[in-house]
């Protein structure tokens, strides 16, 4: 039987020792950090405020990490009342991603992220295949950020919101990736441009 350190070998973790930037879309656009960006494969992606948990709820010890403090370890709780599951809804009846993986994909957030009452545009665009989606902030139809997630997955949910313990606002960007015989689901957290204050 498996031990609660042997499962959460089974959660991937592909944190960055240095940051991930994305290239460069034009000389005035300032590009998103990548803080962190965590995959389970058949796992769900768990937020509350000021905690984001990554996890596989069926393994023994139900293995879990907040990628977000130190990739500390936790276990999915089996009450789920007091998180919202970013992950539901990424997956059809069937368990199987909504979008096939020759698709492309597109999805929205919204957030005040200039701290000025006027909501900008998170837009996650898969435009081929094979291709990282690019992270697209915009303002009043101008690009005002930009970032890509580090795999060619399929987008499922953005979302603006407090998911440290330290109340700072990041954008958490959910996707799913198809495999042979399982399905990843990740969660891919950028770090707001300080110079852009968030108030949402």
């Amino acid at each position: 039987m498996q031990t609660l350190a042997a499962a959460v070998l089974t959660i991937l973790l592909s944190l960055a020792s240095a940051p991930v930037w994305a290239q460069e879309s034009g000389p005035a656009t300032p590009e998103l950090r990548q803080r962190a960006s965590v995959t389970a494969v058949d796992g769900v992606v768990l937020y509350k405020p000021g905690q984001l948990l990554v996890g596989h709820p069926s393994l023994q010890g139900r293995p879990a990490v907040r990628p977000l403090e130190g990739d500390s370890l936790a276990t999915v709780p089996e009450q789920l009342d007091d998180y919202e599951v970013l992950s539901d809804g990424c997956l059809d009846e069937q368990g199987q991603p909504h979008q096939p993986a020759v698709i492309s994909r597109e999805v929205l957030a919204r957030g005040d992220l200039g701290g000025d009452g006027r909501l900008e545009q998170v837009r996650v665009e898969r435009k081929a295949p094979m291709a990282a989606p690019d992270v697209i902030v915009t303002r009043d139809g101008d690009e005002v950020g930009h970032g890509v997630l580090p795999v060619p997955a399929v987008p499922c949910r953005g979302l603006v919101a407090e998911a440290e313990p330290d109340g700072v606002p990041v954008l958490m960007v959910v996707w799913t990736s198809r495999g042979a015989s399982s399905i990843t689901v990740g969660v891919t957290v950028f770090e707001l441009d300080e110079a852009l204050p968030v108030a949402y």
